[in-house]
């Protein structure tokens, strides 16, 4: 070595594993920076060695010459994760006496039997090759159980397997071919590696700890994710679509039951890991109301539908919000309460632009304004949502308007153009096949 490279060396920046850094050193003060990055890579040697605390230091020196170096960061990582790997997982697994005298006289049997087989090859060599043990030679014995080895290699153990039986075969000369010796050669080698990069997957995390963590349950029952919640969100809507056949066959007092018990259930999951949770519950609290009012119970029936209502208001769910004003309104015209339906429904009907829903919001609002003794605001309804049923040519809607306008007309003493309106319905009845016997 010259004298200047010596001078070189000493100038270099010093650090507590000198032994090993100076040549990076002395290279990174010659601005030779890539044969300095690549001394400073020894770290990725030593890893694929399995000699991670070596390269553990190597990399952290590495980092802070260059800490830019995406490359540093993650070999610390992985040689930090590669040694705790190798020690943790462990402590609480304990062979007893009888378990590792068996697993000796266990190797001790197939080290034996090894050996036997060997011999009478020796002896009994292949006439045609002159080579009987040859092919044997050089494949590493692998002494771990076949359960073992499924973990050890994991997805590259079909691959093990297969060479192992190819180099079977062509040692056997089953398929004799001018390339034999080539591919029995192309198997040991690929065999070899298997072999060789198995025993350093077992230092970088022992099969003991992988099986460990595998066995080991956590002390906290994590949270279900999303797609975790998936079965769960189709059992609720198989339980809402049953409660929906109550409904139908006016079992209304086992509908509320379910749904009650639905309820309870589902305010139990955590809403953020549920993104519909919010639809789900108000889908719930509005069966909830509409069994309860069949049965009469106006209050419970209100409570859910005004839940609903809210959980629409809070978390901006316009169709939740339509629904729940629907209903509240149904809940009040049901019970008498005319003033408080006509005002929740008019407060609708100002945002609505759907045209069906207009139409069906101009006859409930006409009604009670009919039951108020109030018809020229029954008439102004039922003439609002008839321009619109005409426009969409809805004969049914044309004649439950015209009813209604004829009721309105009757109030206010307007024979005649009652009579007219009853007259159309009549007429759009026996077109529609509205007429029953």
């Amino acid at each position: 070595m010259s004298r200047s490279s010596s001078e070189e060396r000493n100038k270099a920046p010093k650090c507590p594993f000198e032994v090993y850094r100076s040549e990076g050193d002395a290279l990174l003060m010659k601005k030779k920076y890539l044969k300095a990055i690549m001394a400073y890579d020894q770290g990725q040697i030593l890893y694929n060695k399995g000699d991670f605390e070596h390269a553990l230091v190597y990399f952290h020196r590495g980092q802070q010459q260059r800490p830019e170096l995406q490359m540093f960061r993650l070999g610390i990582q992985k040689s930090e994760e590669a040694i705790e790997n190798s020690l943790t997982g462990h402590k609480k697994i304990k062979i007893g006496s009888a378990g590792a005298k068996g697993f000796v006289k266990q190797m001790d049997d197939k080290a034996k039997s090894r050996q036997i087989t060997q011999k009478s090859k020796k002896v009994t060599g292949d006439p045609s090759t002159g080579d009987g043990d040859q092919d044997n030679q050089n494949i590493p014995i692998n002494l771990i159980p076949k359960n073992m080895s499924k973990i050890m290699f994991g997805p590259l153990y079909t691959d093990h397997e297969y060479l192992e039986e190819l180099l079977k075969q062509e040692s056997a000369q089953k398929w004799k071919t001018t390339y034999s010796e080539e591919v029995r050669n192309l198997a040991r080698n690929g065999i070899t590696y298997l072999d060789e990069r198995s025993k350093f997957w077992h230092q970088e995390k022992p099969v003991y700890a992988r099986m460990k963590a595998g066995r080991l349950k956590p002390l906290i029952k994590p949270q279900l994710t999303k797609k975790q919640r998936c079965p769960e969100i189709n059992k609720v809507l198989n339980r809402l679509h049953h409660i929906d056949k109550l409904q139908r066959a006016h079992q209304h007092e086992l509908a509320v039951k379910h749904a009650e018990n639905l309820l309870h259930e589902v305010k139990t999951w955590d809403s953020s890991q549920v993104s519909n949770y919010h639809e789900i519950l108000a889908n719930i609290y509005s069966m909830l109301g509409l069994s309860n009012l069949e049965l009469g119970n106006y209050t419970e029936s209100l409570e859910a539908h005004q839940a609903a209502y809210d959980l629409g208001q809070e978390n901006n769910l316009s169709e939740v919000i339509s629904h729940s004003m629907d209903n509240m309104g149904r809940v009040y015209a049901k019970k008498g309460d005319y003033d408080s339906a006509i005002k929740i429904w008019e407060e609708k009907l100002e945002k609505c632009t759907d045209e069906l829903d207009v139409i069906w919001l101009c006859y409930e609002l006409g009604r009670c304004y009919l039951e108020l003794q109030k018809p020229n605001k029954s008439f102004e309804y039922g003439e609002k949502g008839l321009d619109i049923a005409c426009s969409m040519n809805d004969k049914l809607w044309q004649l439950n308007i015209n009813v209604l306008i004829g009721q309105s007309n009757l109030q206010l003493k307007k024979r005649l153009d009652a009579q007219t309106a009853f007259t159309t319905a009549y007429e759009l009845a026996k077109v529609g096949k509205y007429i029953y016997a």
